[in-house]
């Protein structure tokens, strides 16, 4: 029998990460997880690597075409972010070329 003030664990996770100031941490968080279904696989392949600060999404890439293509679509890409987080928790895109190209 359910109780009337339970919750499944899914919830209580997102409610304790809400309650602590920490759920906008786990959403990007999960962007880095999530990446592929949020960008798709051509742009997922390219990616070498993500970090995230103080709003701004950092994507390394290992080639200048990636970095053009990329710089193209950065405001896209930060739509396609923000629509997934359900909030506008990204405020710029940077696009860098990584030196070695080596993969993440």
């Amino acid at each position: 029998m359910k109780r009337k003030n339970s919750y499944e664990i899914g919830e209580a996770v997102t409610y304790f990460l809400q309650e602590n100031g920490l759920y906008s941490q786990y959403q990007l968080q999960q962007v880095f997880s999530q990446w592929n279904e949020i960008v798709g696989d051509a742009i997922d392949k390219a990616t070498l690597g993500l970090s995230f600060q103080d709003g701004r999404l950092e994507i390394q890439v290992g080639s200048s075409v990636w970095y053009q293509e990329l710089s193209y679509q950065r405001s896209e890409i930060l739509t396609k972010v923000n629509t997934w987080l359900g909030e506008n928790l990204v405020t710029e895109v940077s696009i860098v070329q990584h030196k070695s190209g080596i993969g993440r």
